[in-house]
């Protein structure tokens, strides 16, 4: 008897941490065959310029201007991500091309995000809200169509940029509960958003969004001062802004006519038809499990089936008309989010950063394509629209969990449902990471190959090497295309991942096969 008591005891004082600890675990679960991937995509083109470097200095000040100043397929020389590129030259230092670590981070970065989304949910809800806390917090972690984000490796940064986000709305809340008083928070809260912002542009938007929040609120209490104090959250801000634009035109570095095409391309994507699709692909890919267009060693996109107007399982529903629905919708999600600020300021805010993400999405990611233009149907933007929505979400129904009678029964089925919907996405992540695992098997063996070559032949004097491309994993990157190279020319994965050693005309060793052998 005094054992049981004493379970349950430790299990009334520790349920969260418990709960925290079974979602992280089904996680890791999910996504452990995602250990084994290589690097692929973008991450590819980022390696062939930098991956044979070694200094800090080239890894981490040399690649903070990357977008602007890259050889490798050059474009989105607007964008500006410094922290975002000394990130991943930072993990070029400590794992080189030893991809498990690499992505032993990326899903760290996940839990990260994870769990600051269980805390945000455990404060904003209050007692009594683990239940719902860790059902929310299990249909984000779990979600199918945050896969991408999650495993490709080369876009970890946005992963964290999710993560700093829900942190800084933690220590926003707990500045404007304080009523001004806690200026620990607000400097916490600013010092997060700085980070943000330098991983990721969308924090340009946010930003605002919390700096206006708070002055409504704080003003509404009658506490001025404290809400003129809140001008620190824009101090990121303006040095962004500063810092960003100063490169940009002294630089020189941008491709030329991008502004000119990125402007043209804007004013047709500002429209409610790319606004109402964006959020079509995102709420049909999240929750009917059809989002994802698997592409070998490519990024993952949105699928075929979802680009058009029409839903498969609500055939003809959608059309164009829908653009006028659009923007009414667009004008109504704006107007909610103002008036919920006399009230529960929570859900204004993040209607507001939101709606302002898809409207970057529809006007900034536009794509300029030798066919035309469209939007981008990456599938790793899904990630910041859903840690966004299931706050939202839990917002909105974690009363429920709290309830008595009637309601507690449809809190059970609603929770019920969402845990089974979220097992049944992570067997979905496991079976595509191990497939993903499978197809790379051949790529990580030729990596760790030529890595034991260097290593053994390196200080050799003339050292070189050549991949036949009938080794195994040693496939042509189709879309890796260098600035100034002839029409045509082709780079094999060993040649991008090994410029400074890879000769095909007079290499000292050669790797063909899958065996060494010198001349």
């Amino acid at each position: 008897m005094n054992s049981y008591r004493f379970l349950m005891d430790f299990v009334q004082t520790y349920r969260g941490w418990l709960l925290l600890t079974v979602i992280l675990a089904v996680t890791v679960a999910a996504y452990y065959p995602s250990l084994f991937h290589c690097a692929r995509a973008d991450q590819v083109s980022f390696l062939a310029e930098y991956g044979m470097q070694t200094s800090w200095k080239d890894l981490t000040f040399g690649v903070m201007d990357y977008n602007r100043t890259r050889l490798f397929s050059p474009g989105d020389s607007l964008l500006f991500r410094p922290l975002l590129f000394v990130f991943l030259g930072i993990q070029k230092i400590f794992f080189g091309y030893n991809f498990f670590w690499w992505q032993v981070v990326a899903l760290g970065a996940h839990l990260f995000t994870v769990a600051a989304l269980w805390r945000l949910l455990l404060r904003w809800g209050g007692p009594g809200s683990h239940a719902a806390a860790a059902v929310f917090s299990l249909f984000f972690s779990l979600l199918f169509v945050n896969v991408e984000a999650v495993v490709w490796h080369g876009i970890t940064p946005y992963v964290f940029f999710a993560g700093l986000i829900i942190l800084a709305l933690e220590r926003l809340e707990k500045y404007i509960v304080s009523d001004g008083e806690d200026r620990v928070s607000l400097a916490e809260c600013t010092g997060i958003l700085f980070a943000a912002v330098l991983i990721y542009e969308a924090a340009v938007w946010y930003i605002p969004c919390f700096f206006m929040v708070t002055i409504l609120r704080l003003f509404r209490l009658k506490q001025v001062k404290f809400g003129v104090r809140a001008m620190v959250l824009l101090l990121p801000l303006a040095v962004y802004l500063t810092w960003s634009l100063g490169h940009f035109f002294l630089s020189g570095a941008v491709v030329e006519g991008e502004v000119e095409v990125m402007m043209s391309v804007s004013i047709l994507g500002l429209t409610a038809e790319n606004f109402i699709k964006l959020v079509k692909w995102f709420l049909a890919g999240g929750l009917f499990l059809q989002g994802q267009d698997v592409r070998p060693f490519s990024r993952m996109m949105v699928a075929p089936e979802l680009l058009g107007w029409d839903w498969p399982m609500f055939s003809g529903f959608i059309s164009r008309w829908t653009g006028a629905a659009a923007a009414v919708f667009m004008l109504a999600a704006v107007i909610v989010s103002l008036r919920s600020f006399r009230e529960g300021w929570r859900v204004g805010l993040l209607g507001l950063m939101l709606t302002g993400y898809v409207l970057i999405l529809t006007v900034g990611r536009a794509n300029v394509r030798a066919d035309g233009t469209g939007l981008e149907s990456s599938l790793y933007y899904f990630y910041n629209f859903w840690v966004l929505a299931t706050v939202i979400l839990f917002v909105t129904v974690q009363g429920l969990f709290k309830a008595d009678g009637w309601r507690r029964f449809l809190a059970a089925g609603l929770g019920m449902a969402v845990i089974v919907f979220s097992l049944f996405n992570a067997w979905q992540i496991r079976q595509l990471t191990a497939r993903m695992a499978r197809d790379h098997q051949a790529c990580i063996i030729l990596v760790k190959t030529v890595d034991a070559l260097i290593a053994e032949h390196s200080k050799e004097t003339g050292f070189s090497f050549y991949v036949s491309p009938s080794v195994p994993g040693n496939f042509i990157v189709s879309w890796l295309v260098k600035k100034g190279d002839p029409a045509g020319r082709q780079y094999t994965y060993a040649e991008a991942l090994y410029p400074l050693y890879f000769n095909a005309v007079a290499p000292k060793y050669i790797i063909h096969n899958g065996s060494r052998q010198g001349l």
